[in-house]
């Protein structure tokens, strides 16, 4: 009995291996899933980070203007802000 898409060794009883077309896109050699696996972290660092430290500059900023100081909110916002900034510094 032969399944569709998939091809027997030389010998007709063998086991059936799978062909190249049969597997799932998100199978592929280990090298391309630790590549995948980089350029999401580099996509993570470079554009995400970034964004996280501008939104809670602002929202830090907001509160500021609208309590007339610094509160608490604030405070943990500027050091979410510091620490995106030390995570691009170091990327």
């Amino acid at each position: 009995m032969r399944l569709p898409g998939v091809v027997t060794p030389a010998g007709v009883g063998g086991p059936a291996v799978p062909t190249v077309e049969d597997r799932h896109p998100t199978e592929g050699p280990t090298m391309w899933k630790l590549l995948k696996l980089r350029l999401r972290t580099l996509v993570v660092l470079a554009v995400l980070v970034p964004l996280v430290g501008w939104l809670a500059r602002r929202l830090a900023e907001r509160s500021e203007a609208r309590h007339d100081g610094a509160t608490t909110t604030s405070r943990v916002l500027r050091g979410v802000d510091a620490t995106t900034r030390k995570a691009r510094a170091l990327a």
